[in-house]
């Protein structure tokens, strides 16, 4: 039995990953001759305006406390029950997100 590791044999069974023998990695863009674009930039400035504009949303109720209580009518009871329900409702969307995001990554990881 071989151990893990060993150099014994020219062939070794022990995958390196996603590089191969020459060390560049298989997800390059370029691997396949395909011109290098900047779809992965526009999708980092896609997700941090997505973050910002979620942070700012959830700061938003804070903010605006005073003005929602003196212009609705709300006690500071009724302001804490939207801000519980907003939150309530978060929590329940990140956990049903994070869910369906591991259904798909694990589906479209198995052969």
């Amino acid at each position: 039995m071989k151990s893990f590791g060993s150099s014994s044999s020219a062939h070794s069974t022990r995958s390196d990953g996603p590089f191969d023998a020459s060390g560049s990695s298989a997800f390059s863009p370029n691997s396949a001759g395909a011109p290098l674009t900047r779809v992965r930039w526009t999708i980092c400035a896609m997700l941090f305006f997505a973050t910002s504009i979620n942070y700012v949303d959830r700061q938003v109720l804070g903010l605006l406390a005073p003005t929602l209580q003196h212009s609705i009518g709300w006690t500071e009871a009724q302001y804490g029950y939207i801000v519980g329900a907003f939150q309530l409702a978060y929590a329940i969307g990140l956990v049903a997100a994070g869910r369906m995001v591991d259904r798909i990554v694990v589906a479209s990881a198995l052969p």
